[in-house]
């Protein structure tokens, strides 16, 4: 595939100017529309509520179930509900003001609130034409991905640095935006399936290409001698569609997506979207998220405005900026109190390294049905750089909880602007290399100097599955002898047989201190590491080992009764439990 084609993409905190309008932009490149005087009683809202419905939250899952046990609630009706969370979406009468609608349901005992659903968005603006480009772009052969020296963002963040300790093999990042498309040629390696909350099926094909590209920032696939590369192309990849063919979505839908993306066992959650204004289920669905442990990365908003968008601005997020080719800060790009840091997001109006196109960010999606790699740019396009770094945290032991992978990513970005913090840039430009190091560092996996090649193959540890066995690293040729040689994460693909006997699991121990619960095990064989609560989803470790750790981020006073199993290379599984940890 040869196109490189520009386009914008400028998603947050801007209101389109109502339902009917943005049905009739097929583009989906709405205007700002005006702030409504009080977005959760006004029934127009100039466009910031999905007509007719009505989010309620009750006091608790009780009080939603002798809720439900009335034959209606206050002349509406349940379209919806959140498995985890006292959440219902709720449809009011045609015609009815929903103000009124919205009186009716607070005064109800069981009902703590109940507001409009909010829009959210995936906003660009217009996408720039450029002519096709060259198969092969500057330095290709150094990145082995034809296009790579195009993606100055790549260099601008280090991120072959990172590589030379993870590329984040272990670790599951939730793309929730407009799904993610599998059809390119250069699609990430770890995408799986996933959800589709808009539809309300598991198919969570892209429609729109907004989600492919931000897939593609966060775990393209690399050294495969085809198109560009991912910031941790070794991640599991797990779309949730949440927004429309048009960019355009509700509050009630992300936290379904941000719940079920939980329940799976995301490590990391990344959304290229957002809206001026709050809402009560979003912001309870990413706290769910971050009460799970996972970390919650948010794009800051793009009307350059002093203060974040939502749900940037919700603490339990780590928001961010965007930056240029130069290392300033986007004039798009939000600032304010509560920014953590600054990524590349491009600037399509300039050609500031002077390759003969504009300075977007590169990645492979589609436009109007066709594939190739497009320049996009956004504070969407910024925030899943910080995504895949986060997911590279993760694999590397950071297992500590948001608030670890926060302090991880600022104290090793790097500072520009005033200097120390300040609401323009946050903590500084995010830098993967040294990110890296630091979070080997606190997941005890070392620091300092950098990771080292131990068994003189010529691949670095952080490459390389077996440091001690010069026969075992990236290139080598698998041999059937039970190890997986080539480092690819199947252990002798190619010998033929089959095997039929599943790992046997041995040694169950779990402890806990604080907010964190620890869980081991091991089997008589390589396999993948998984854990099963009940009531609280699943979290799985792609890591084909026989000494199984996984650590979850808990709630310190909670009883949890869980599962462990693990699956060897030829698909057979085995469990055990239930077992039941307590405070």
């Amino acid at each position: 595939m040869s196109l490189l084609a520009a386009a914008g993409c400028l998603e947050e905190g801007m209101a389109l100017p109502g339902p009917a309008t943005a049905g009739a932009d097929p583009d989906g490149w709405g205007g700002p529309g005006p702030e409504p005087a009080d977005p959760r009683l006004d029934p127009v809202l100039s466009g910031h509520a999905v007509p007719g419905q009505i989010v309620v939250r009750y006091r608790d899952i009780e009080g939603r179930k002798r809720a439900r046990s009335r034959a209606t609630l206050h002349g509406t009706r349940e379209l919806r509900a959140l498995r985890s969370l006292p959440f219902e979406l709720r449809a009011v009468e045609p015609g009815e003001p929903l103000e009124d609608a919205v009186r009716r349901l607070s005064s109800d005992p069981d009902v703590l609130s109940a507001e409009p659903n909010a829009r959210v968005y995936a906003l660009g603006m217009e996408r720039l034409a450029e002519p096709a480009g060259t198969e092969a772009g500057p330095d290709a052969a150094a990145g082995g991905d034809a296009h790579r020296g195009y993606q100055w963002h790549m260099d601008q963040i280090g991120v072959e640095d990172g590589w030379a300790w993870s590329r984040g093999s272990g670790a599951t990042v939730a793309v929730v935006d407009t799904g993610v498309n599998p059809d390119g040629e250069d699609t990430p390696i770890g995408l799986i399936a996933g959800r589709d909350v808009v539809g309300g099926d598991d198919d969570a094909r892209d429609d729109n290409g907004h989600g492919t590209h931000v897939a593609g920032t966060i775990a393209q696939a690399s050294d495969n001698g085809l198109g560009v590369v991912g910031v941790a192309p070794d991640v599991t990849l797990l779309p949730v569609k949440v927004l429309d063919r048009y960019g355009s979505g509700s509050a009630y839908d992300v936290a379904e997506g941000i719940e079920w993306a939980v329940d799976q066992g995301a490590d990391v959650i990344n959304l290229s979207l957002g809206a001026s204004s709050s809402s009560t289920v979003e912001q309870q669905a990413i706290r769910y998220a971050y009460d799970h442990g996972a970390v919650v990365i948010a794009a800051s908003g793009n009307s350059g405005a002093g203060q974040l968008d939502y749900p940037a601005r919700y603490s339990e997020t780590i928001s961010v900026g965007a930056t240029r080719v130069d290392e300033s800060v986007t004039s798009y790009s939000n600032r304010g109190t509560g920014l953590d840091l600054v990524a590349p997001g491009g600037d399509t109006g300039v050609d500031q390294d002077g390759d003969g196109y504009t300075d977007g960010v590169l990645q492979e999606t589609f436009d109007r049905g066709t594939w190739g790699y497009y320049f996009m740019d956004g504070t969407s396009m910024a925030a899943p750089h910080v995504a895949g770094a986060a997911a590279i945290a993760v694999a590397l032991g950071a297992t500590g909880g948001p608030e670890e992978v926060r302090e991880i990513l600022s104290v090793s970005a790097r500072d520009i602007g005033a200097a120390g913090y300040d609401t323009t840039s946050g903590h500084g430009i995010l830098d993967v290399g040294t990110m890296a190091a630091a979070a080997a560092a606190a997941g005890g996996g070392g620091g300092g100097g950098g990771p080292t090649d131990a068994d003189g193959d010529g691949h670095d540890a952080g490459a390389d599955c077996d440091d001690s066995d010069p026969a075992v690293h990236p290139g080598a040729t698998e041999t059937c002898d039970g190890v997986d040689d080539d480092c690819d994460g199947t252990v002798d693909e190619g010998c033929g047989g089959e095997d039929g006997t599943p790992p046997v699991i041995t040694g169950v121990t779990v402890g806990r201190a604080g907010g964190r619960m620890r869980v081991r095990w091991t089997t008589d064989e390589p396999a993948d590491s998984a854990i099963a609560f009940t009531g609280y989803g699943s979290r799985t470790q792609a890591d084909l080992v026989t000494s199984h750790q996984l650590t979850l981020a808990i709630r310190p006073s909670q009883t949890y009764e869980f599962w462990v199993s693990s699956t060897d290379v030829a698909g057979n599984a085995s469990e055990a439990g239930p077992f039941v940890s307590a405070p």
